[in-house]
């Protein structure tokens, strides 16, 4: 052959023998080929030869990641998760100075400071990276917790104003035995029905927290246990607490003479209203 003609099928034609044409167009496309000389020519042509589609949109990778806890005290173990999206096949993890290929590493914190991690992902669209940050300090001291009360026992209702006296704290959650909470450091809570309760105070700060637990005891007045004081035969009735002075003693609320004081003081009111009925 000493002459060649294409017809590539969209339009477009061309003589050089070999060719390269760029489809920009969607679509199948026949393909003529003729070959010739001074004697003869040959025609060739390829239905649909051709098949251009559209071309996939490129979707690089978006990086991103989690961890775990990004501030705590040294030595600091941290576990990253990758959450890229568009399906990253690779991924590299700086940690100031140190590296990782693995997905979901995990890596210790040694020594005081804010750590840059950066995370670099790529897939055959394209690459991104992200970076975060994790603070690190110097280990210190976990709290003691403690508290007192400025009563222990009395009538319902009765007002308590419970005083933290922890060691080291920065944060407190009070449960006062009956379903109420409150995080104050110094609460006021008052209890509206007799019971014993117990009180626990949960202390912390950023290097553990400490329980510490106390115990009120509230009275409801009782219908004829009475402390009848005045003169005449008039007076005027003071209930007396239904309090079990065993489980105060156990708990050291208050002491033996205090308890013979007020069951003396319970009798002497019974007595005397007893008098009185006849």
């Amino acid at each position: 052959s000493t002459s060649w003609s294409w017809d590539f099928g969209e339009g477009n034609t061309s003589t050089d023998r070999h060719p390269t044409f760029i489809y920009n167009v969607v679509g199948n496309f026949t393909v003529s080929h003729t070959a010739s000389n001074i004697y003869n020519s040959t025609t060739i042509t390829k239905d649909y030869y051709i098949n251009v589609s559209e071309a996939p949109i490129p979707t690089p990778p978006v990086a991103n990641f989690v961890m775990n806890i990004s501030f705590g005290a040294s030595p600091l173990a941290v576990q990253f998760t990758d959450t890229s999206s568009n399906l990253p096949t690779s991924w590299n993890w700086s940690f100031a100075g140190n590296y990782s290929d693995v997905q979901n590493p995990i890596y210790t914190f040694v020594g005081a400071g804010n750590y840059s991690v950066t995370l670099n992902v790529s897939n055959m669209d394209g690459f991104d990276s992200i970076t975060k940050y994790v603070e690190v300090i110097e280990p210190g001291l976990p709290p003691i917790a403690n508290f007192t009360m400025n009563v222990t026992f009395g009538y319902a209702p009765l007002p308590v104003q419970f005083n933290d006296t922890s060691i080291n704290a920065t944060s407190w959650n009070w449960s006062f035995g009956n379903g109420n909470y409150s995080n104050a450091q110094n609460p006021v809570f008052t209890y509206l029905i007799g019971g014993t309760f117990t009180i626990t105070l949960n202390a912390s700060n950023m290097y553990g927290s400490d329980l510490f637990q106390r115990v009120v005891f509230v009275a409801t007045s009782g219908g004829n246990v009475s402390n009848v004081t005045g003169g005449g035969g008039g007076g005027t009735s003071n209930p007396i607490p239904l309090v079990d002075f065993n489980t105060m003693l156990s708990f050291g609320v208050i002491s033996v003479p205090a308890v013979m004081i007020m069951s003396y003081l319970i009798y002497t009111g019974r007595k005397k209203e007893g008098e009185e009925n006849v």
